[in-house]
């Protein structure tokens, strides 16, 4: 009895995914670096509810203490975190030159190791995804798109989004209306198809844009800050219509014609309400609600810019007085904030920025603000201003050359100007955008 009793004590523990790290120190460094400085930089508003935390990092908890001999959406999750953590380490060593190169190389062989477990944790619950019951396989989704924007990778966010889509019609089915399902799947569908809106999908399916057409909600949270669900809604339409547009402008028939009056009359018309107003819930303190005002304006300068460039193909000169109001809210966002605001959603900042001529220092302006938001390390951010500077220098140069840019007061032939659309079907731009 006592020997049975003996071996029955010395039964080893089953292995978990943590004993499988070869220097949990290492990991130890990252997820430090995730609490205390890439979770804070990757919203507008770091509070205590911040799901890179308090979401993201109870999943990973789980995963990492699961049994080895199991893949689930925690791990993915997991190791999600480690690969951001570590390509924002690699990013904001690569920008300091006192940095030895070889800290940064060991943080870019961290960073690839863990992208890639991520990846394939993903893959293999992607293959289960039914199994799943809770919101944790969603959360992997979002913390591996999370990835592309912090490392800057290109192409591979496309097929994140495809996946998540894919996913949703899946959960929805399953959902049917009640009961756990259904309210997981509600808080995926509202970060999906916004995310898939703002990357420009025009296929996603009416039924998963269904939430669009209910009471106007005003998004206060991570990572939609001041995104309507009316702005979405136009923003989805202009997609398909922006698809569609040629040259110098739209070929329309009278019924889209009318279609798109009326829908540029509801852009106008839409305008943010002040702080504190058409705004349910706990209110945040007054500084965040200006900043999420300055936010929402920001989207409906940028919607009214998009609407006026990439669908109608008006000439740059004549929205310039829209953009430099849409600058002056993501400056603002920064004068409120003291210089403190982490990041923004990049698509109104992109959308403004890609349409600045050279009046009132737009372009320098704009400059200034990505050197301050390249600062947190995220890949993306330098990326995009990248774009945005190769997109000024082109029509600079094609006006020198007299093929039609900026033109003066609008008169200039337009048609062949470059669009920031087009730029990012390359693929050293095709980064996240968001």
């Amino acid at each position: 009895d006592t020997r049975a009793r003996e071996r029955r004590q010395h039964v080893p523990a089953p292995r978990t995914h943590l004993d499988l790290l070869r220097m949990p120190s290492a990991q130890k460094r990252l997820i430090h670096h995730w609490v205390t400085f890439t979770s804070t930089k990757l919203v507008l508003i770091d509070e205590p509810t911040n799901p890179c935390r308090a979401l993201m990092l109870p999943m990973a908890l789980r995963g990492v203490t699961a049994s080895s001999d199991t893949s689930t959406a925690d791990i993915a999750t997991f190791h999600a975190i480690c690969a951001c953590a570590a390509y924002n380490l690699y990013n904001l060593r690569d920008q300091s030159s006192a940095t030895p190169a070889a800290a940064g190389d060991a943080d870019h062989e961290l960073a690839l190791a863990h992208d890639q477990e991520a990846i394939q944790h993903l893959r293999h619950n992607l293959s289960q995804a039914d199994s799943h019951h809770d919101q944790s396989f969603a959360m992997a989704i979002m913390a591996c798109i999370t990835i592309e924007a912090v490392s800057g990778s290109t192409r591979r966010w496309r097929t994140h989004v495809t996946g998540g889509l894919a996913y949703l019609s899946r959960l929805r089915a399953r959902a049917a209306g009640k009961g756990a399902d259904a309210d997981v799947f509600a808080a995926f569908q509202a970060h999906m198809v916004s995310m898939a809106i703002l990357c420009g999908c025009d296929d996603i399916s009416e039924d998963l844009k269904s939430f669009l057409h209910g009471a106007q909600r005003m998004e206060l949270t991570f990572p939609y800050y001041g995104a309507s669900s009316s702005f979405l809604r136009h923003q989805d339409r202009m997609n398909s219509l922006a698809g569609g547009a040629r040259g110098n402008g739209m070929i329309l028939d009278e019924d889209v014609s009318r279609e798109l009056d009326a829908l540029e009359l509801q852009l106008y018309l839409d305008f943010p309400p002040a702080p504190g107003r058409g705004i349910t819930g706990i209110m945040p303190p007054p500084t965040h609600a200006l900043m999420l005002h300055h936010m929402a304006q920001a989207f409906y300068y940028a919607s009214l810019v998009f609407c006026q460039r990439c669908v109608r193909r008006a000439p740059l000169a004549s929205v310039q007085g829209l953009v430099e109001s849409g600058v002056r809210q993501l400056e603002a966002i920064e004068a409120v904030s003291g210089g403190e605001a982490g990041s923004v959603m990049m698509w109104p900042a992109l959308v403004l920025a890609a349409e600045c001529g050279e009046e009132q220092g737009l372009q320098s302006r704009m400059l200034a603000w990505f050197e301050a938001k390249s600062k947190f390390g995220f890949r993306n951010v330098v990326v995009l201003q990248e774009l945005v500077q190769t997109l000024w220098a082109m029509r600079r140069g094609r006006e020198r050359e007299g093929e039609g840019t900026a033109g003066d007061g609008g008169n200039a032939d337009d048609a062949g100007e470059l669009r920031w659309q087009e730029m990012m079907c390359e693929e050293k731009f095709d980064v996240f955008r968001l």
